[in-house]
């Protein structure tokens, strides 16, 4: 072959190496992708939901005195109400839309938050439970009394609330209640209902068949409580996990959860500096094997 025709054939395999080093790196950048979907998609839910929870809290730093206490109670009456009639287990177009009015502070569903420090989570609670909110937030089970708890005078007069919260576990795209039966007895949670902060000591934990979970969530005479419900067992779901827990009037209305605001940046800088790493080290060995 002459010095021409060596050449050439060498600039054609310099050529093709370089079109299966490209593919090679798109592949490889397609896969990290898929791979991080999941990881890409909890940061932008928390994202979305530290959003949800900045906007709730200065809203309701908005609204008038005497406006918000008229809201909450009006949830507390809602609440006494129920007592009287026990959990409501079908609900009329007439009860949800009573339902819904109450607590409604941003005309957006939006009741407060709940944050659980051992399991790191903070999540916005909306009314209703249904499929679309269960999606991306945690949902209150219509029906049960309003998260807004009781007063230690209505408490001392005989009244009760028992407030259910629902939430999915094993979504790809959030964690959720993903982390709830890691949560012990004695282990606590709170609710950030307007300005109040509602702490409760779980004190049980049941795993039941869904047609059981509606004997549980019974209103008790001088109890404030509030269950968490998932499904379980992880991924098979034929079971519900209920953790419940009563209001812990020692230690007031505030407790540190221990769980940072804002955004949670980790979950994005350690996908890109894996992405970033892994094609710094493809071009090298590329770089390498055309300087052969």
């Amino acid at each position: 072959m002459t010095e021409s025709g060596q050449k050439k054939e060498n600039n054609r395999s310099i050529a093709k190496r370089r079109i299966i080093g490209a593919v090679a790196i798109l592949l490889v950048a397609l896969g990290i992708v898929i791979m991080l979907l999941p990881t890409l998609s909890e940061f932008f839910i928390n994202a979305s939901h530290s959003k949800d929870i900045s906007r709730y809290s200065e809203n309701v730093g908005a609204i008038e005195d005497s406006e918000y206490e008229k809201i909450i109670e009006d949830a507390r009456a809602y609440n006494r109400e129920l007592f009287s009639r026990g959990i409501i287990r079908e609900m009329s177009d007439d009860d949800m839309t009573e339902y819904m009015s109450r607590l409604n502070m941003l005309s957006g569903g939006m009741m407060g938050y709940i944050e659980i420090g051992k399991i790191g989570v903070r999540l916005p609670i909306y009314h209703d439970a249904d499929a679309e909110i269960l999606q991306k937030n945690i949902g209150h089970v219509e029906g049960t009394s309003l998260p807004v708890g009781m007063t230690p005078e209505d408490i001392a007069e005989g009244y009760g609330s028992h407030s259910m919260l629902s939430g999915h576990r094993g979504l790809p795209s959030a964690r959720l209640f993903t982390d709830l039966d890691k949560l012990e007895i004695g282990d606590s949670f709170t609710l950030t209902i307007g300005t109040e902060v509602l702490v409760y000591r779980i004190d049980d934990i049941q795993t039941v068949l869904p047609e059981e979970v509606s004997s549980l969530i019974q209103i008790k005479e001088g109890e404030d409580r509030c269950t968490l419900m998932t499904c379980t067992p992880y991924g098979i779901n034929t079971h519900r996990l209920l953790v419940s827990g009563v209001r812990n009037w020692e230690n007031g209305n505030a407790e540190e959860t221990g769980i940072p605001g804002g955004i949670y940046w980790y979950y994005f800088i350690a996908p890109v500096v894996t992405v970033i790493l892994t094609l710094w080290l493809i071009l090298l060995k590329r770089k390498r094997s055309d300087n052969r």
